[in-house]
């Protein structure tokens, strides 16, 4: 089920032309197309790698299906909503900045270090990229209250 929807997903989504515009646009293209192959993942592992299966990845199959859905495909859709669901429910600007890729590519590249490491039994790989994805988590709060309190600073100044 989980591939027929990323089939589906990817078929009639527009951020598969999105992707070639620029500024908020492209990032949250970019943002949504990670996130879709996150949830690909999920369901190749969930087909291929049952514990039932054995070998290293079958043994860690569990936790790495738990987390490219969790946090792979939905923090990735997080990010990517978050520049118009937060102004539209807190009423505050969440301009965009270019530093938003900072977290959205840590997010991912320890998706990856976490998969490498399951697949090799490498702990110290799976552990570094859970800590990259505590950290692009954490530093995605940042920015985006940091980019909103330079938005609110530049509304008070220039009102009359």
């Amino acid at each position: 089920r989980g591939a027929a929807l990323v089939a589906t997903r990817l078929g009639c989504d527009i951020a598969r032309r999105t992707i070639k515009m620029k500024g908020a646009t492209r990032y949250m293209a970019s943002a949504l197309l990670a996130g879709y192959a996150w949830l690909a993942i999920a369901a190749l592992i969930w087909i291929f790698a049952s514990p039932l299966q054995g070998g290293n990845l079958a043994e860690h199959s569990y936790d790495l299906m738990l987390h490219t859905v969790f946090v792979g495909f939905v923090f990735s859709m997080i990010f990517a909503h978050a520049p118009v669901i937060v102004p539209a429910v807190l009423g505050v600007k969440l301009p965009f900045r270019t530093s938003f890729y900072v977290p959205l590519v840590l997010l991912h590249f320890g998706m990856v270090l976490r998969l490498i490491g399951a697949a090799g039994d490498n702990t110290h790989l799976w552990r570094c990229g859970g800590v990259l994805n505590e950290l692009a988590i954490v530093l995605y709060l940042a920015l985006a209250a940091a980019s909103a309190v330079r938005a609110r600073g530049k509304s008070t100044l220039f009102s009359s």
